[in-house]
Parts: structure tokens; C-alpha cells; sequence
């Protein structure tokens, strides 16, 4: 008997509006949940916040934000695209001020993540595992 691993994908275009943070967090709260039932999805509700957050501050002339869920056997990955091809910055925590450590904090709860240059921007992503 050969096992096989069910890959899934689904992808949302958000308006580059601050509602569209928690717009975000409750599509991969609820995708996350019927995908992998048993698992919390606090940890990737947090993580997309962060991620559509830099969007929103960091994106000069975005006007969509694009919002990518996909899951590999136990692995969800959460990418989002916006129109800036600047790379993200992880700031670390000994830095002044009590903003910018959000991709820190994406760092420390993934599995894993990253960014790549996109023709239209960039993209950055997240994966979590589950069990």
C-alpha cells in the first residue's frame, strides 16, 4: 500500500485596507481548521497578521494584497504578495522602538519561511507543521 501526500491550494486577493488583516486571519483560521481538524490555528492566525501588516505599511502602491494557502501532507504554507520588491527586514528585539519585530516573530514560530522577488513585487511565506 502506497500513501499519498493530498496537496491543496487556495488564494484570496485583499483590498490593501488595515480590514483586511483580520479579513486574513479568520480565511487561514478557517482553512487551516478544516484542513487539519485536530490542530490549533492560532499559531498561522498570528503569523498572517504580521505578514499582511508589513504589506499594509511596507508596500508603497499596493493596492491588493494576495493571500496564498496551500498544505503538502502536514504542512500548511501561508504566502503573501505585495507590490514592493524591497526584501523584508527582521528587526531583532534589542532594536529601538515597539514596532517592526514582526517577521522575528515569524522566524521564531515557523518551521520554516522566507521571501522571493516576484515580477508584480514580492512574496514572503511561512510554513507550519502539524503533529
Amino acid at each position: 500500500m502506497r500513501a499519498t501526500c493530498e496537496e491543496l491550494a487556495i488564494s484570496f486577493v485583499l483590498p490593501a485596507h488595515p480590514a483586511s488583516v483580520a479579513r486574513a486571519r479568520r480565511l487561514v483560521q478557517a482553512t487551516a481548521r478544516r484542513w487539519f481538524p485536530d490542530a490549533p490555528a492560532e499559531a498561522a492566525r498570528l503569523l498572517v497578521s504580521e505578514l499582511v501588516t508589513n504589506a499594509l505599511h511596507h508596500a508603497p502602491g499596493t493596492t491588493h494584497i494576495h493571500l496564498e494557502l496551500s498544505r503538502a501532507g502536514k504542512t500548511l504554507r501561508v504566502a503573501v504578495r505585495d507590490a514592493s520588491p524591497d526584501p523584508p527586514v527582521v528587526r531583532e528585539a534589542g532594536d529601538l522602538g515597539t514596532r517592526g519585530r514582526g517577521l522575528a516573530l515569524v522566524a521564531l514560530l515557523a518551521a520554516d519561511w522566507g521571501w522571493h522577488p516576484d515580477p508584480r513585487g514580492k512574496t514572503v511565506w511561512f510554513e507550519l507543521r502539524q503533529g
